[in-house]
């Protein structure tokens, strides 16, 4: 079960990675972007969309980490609980 949970993981990175290096190489017309008044410079537009979907991604895992850490050490200590307890046979 483990080793199917690795390729499937697997399978999804390389999808990811083609499907990005896809974007970027139809998208490689060079575009200035302007960010709050602060030039960020001139890339290929494929690269701005990546940066943005990977920046988008880290910001929410960033955002919803609070969230799984509470609801896994929330789990642990029901599981410990739960260990502890004498069984009803």
């Amino acid at each position: 079960m483990r080793l199917l949970r690795f390729f499937g993981w697997l399978l999804i990175i390389v999808a990811v990675a083609v499907l990005g290096f896809w974007l970027v190489l139809d998208n490689g017309e060079e575009t200035p972007l302007v960010l709050l008044g602060f030039p960020l410079g001139s890339l290929p537009l494929g690269i701005w969309l990546a940066a943005a979907f990977l920046l988008g991604v880290v910001a929410a895992l960033i955002a919803t980490w609070p969230v799984v850490a509470s609801a896994r050490l929330r789990r642990r200590r029901l599981e410990r609980d739960l260990a502890r307890r004498p069984s009803a046979e």
